[in-house]
């Protein structure tokens, strides 16, 4: 379901029609976010975001994709943060808060702040069906310290 911290609420699949730039048809698996929309439609269009008054982003520009010869992205860690409503929709309180961390093919999901993060390889569980927590604990303790400083 959307908005799910589990890669089917968050894990979107893209196509890009770009003839002038891409010509051979490609599966690229290069994962992104929203926040890197802007840096990438303003690299295209040349304008840098430096010139552009308190315009922030935490995105990375995915240009060197979108060619026929691409360049790798430097790997960065992508985070997702939802907060569930309490009550009406419109009461602006936020109750339960669910978190999402993804860096190469680790992906870290935490739904609430109290509860455990769990810890998946994406590359061999793409189901996020088998938490990795104590199989990998130097990993794990890397995205709790990400979450525990999200909050």
């Amino acid at each position: 379901m959307r908005r799910d911290s589990f890669d089917g609420g968050i894990h979107v699949p893209m196509i890009v029609h770009w003839p002038a730039a891409i010509k051979t048809g490609r599966v690229d698996h290069t994962p992104w976010a929203f926040a890197d929309v802007l840096p990438t439609f303003a690299e295209l269009a040349g304008v840098p975001l430096t010139s552009v008054p308190r315009v922030k982003t935490n995105g990375t520009s995915i240009r060197p994709r979108l060619t026929d010869s691409p360049t790798p992205i430097p790997e960065r860690i992508l985070y997702w943060e939802f907060g569930k409503q309490v009550g009406d929709p419109n009461s602006g309180i936020v109750g339960d808060v669910f978190q999402a961390a993804r860096r190469g093919k680790w992906k870290a999901v935490r739904y609430g702040k109290e509860a455990p993060v769990q810890l998946f390889n994406l590359d061999e569980d793409p189901g996020e069906s088998n938490d990795l927590s104590s199989v990998h604990p130097e990993i794990h303790a890397e995205f709790t310290r990400l979450f525990q400083e999200q909050s």
